[in-house]
């Protein structure tokens, strides 16, 4: 909240940036940081301090299974071949729509 500059002033969640991601990572809280960011009863950094928790605990899983992921490099080339094969098919099926259209192909 831009207008609010100290911890005594009340805040303005609809505006607040880290309000709106409690709102996605911190539904269970959203009530409570509304009501006490209205109030002055929270600060900005305490509330910053909470999403960021709310944010590790989100991206934990995604980069264990990473650190996982990448302990195997077989396995990373394997996928990623899939996918350009898969990329290949798909741009080449285009490519012949395209020329179709274009009345370079018939």
């Amino acid at each position: 909240d831009p207008a609010r500059v100290k911890k005594e002033d009340k805040g303005h969640p609809e505006v607040c940036t880290v309000f709106s991601y409690h709102k996605i990572f911190n539904k269970e809280s959203v009530e409570t940081i509304d009501y006490e960011c209205r109030n002055a009863a929270r600060g900005c950094v305490a509330c910053k301090k909470e999403f960021l928790e709310k944010l590790i605990d989100f991206l934990r899983p995604i980069q264990l299974k990473r650190t996982e992921i990448l302990k195997d490099p077989a396995y990373v080339n394997k996928v990623l071949d899939a996918g350009m094969a898969r990329a290949k098919g798909v741009a080449s099926d285009t490519l012949r729509v395209v020329k179709k259209i274009v009345g370079i192909l018939r």
